[in-house]
């Protein structure tokens, strides 16, 4: 048996083992990020939606966004954290009410 990375995310329940180009986002809770010419390589039809810095494209599971100051790199996170990131849906807390 092939010894995997220990990066590469496995799930317990399905045994889906996910591209080992992505890397956790540490800073970012479910995110992870891969250079942009490993994303090209591995999702040429994707890449193409990704034309500029900031351009955003998803598929069935995930958002992916075009990023980078210094480094070209393509961030991604679940589709399903899209909508928890509009805070307008939510009630807001009595501290975000005030201020």
């Amino acid at each position: 048996m092939e010894k995997s990375d220990p990066m590469t995310y496995v799930c317990e329940r399905c045994g889906h083992i996910d591209n080992p180009i992505w890397k956790p986002l540490y800073w970012r809770l479910y995110w992870s990020f891969a250079p942009f010419a490993d994303f090209e390589r591995e999702y040429p039809t994707l890449a193409k939606q990704l034309t500029h810095r900031l351009a955003k494209t998803e598929d069935q599971y995930f958002v992916y966004q075009r990023r980078g100051k210094t480094r070209d790199v393509v961030h991604r996170y679940p589709k399903a954290l899209s909508s928890m990131m509009n805070r307008k849906i939510y009630e807001k807390t009595p501290s975000e009410m005030r201020g």
